[in-house]
């Protein structure tokens, strides 16, 4: 049974794009591999992607990198309420 992959385009300025994926491992079982890979659209060779993060992760400590992110998101939020800024 093939397991799905979640990605996600988190930076693009219109030539180089970053994207993140998350992909469950088959082993060691219960692992993800979680990478950030680059895109240059007006390189030679705008279709390949070039790895710049790779990471093996337990699911704990992929749900540990999610709070991370989304308490960092949420205190970003937080203090541009604060500031008057949307």
């Amino acid at each position: 049974m093939a397991e799905s992959i979640s990605r996600i385009t988190f930076f693009d300025n219109g030539d180089l794009r970053y994207h993140a994926q998350v992909q469950p491992l088959c082993n060691p079982e219960g692992t993800f591999a979680f990478t950030i890979t680059s895109q240059k659209r007006l390189s030679r060779a705008p279709h390949e992607e070039l790895l710049r993060f790779l990471a093996c992760l337990s699911r704990g400590e992929l749900l540990n990198l999610a709070s991370v992110i989304q308490s960092a998101a949420g205190s970003t939020q937080d203090q541009e309420v604060l500031h008057g800024q949307h």
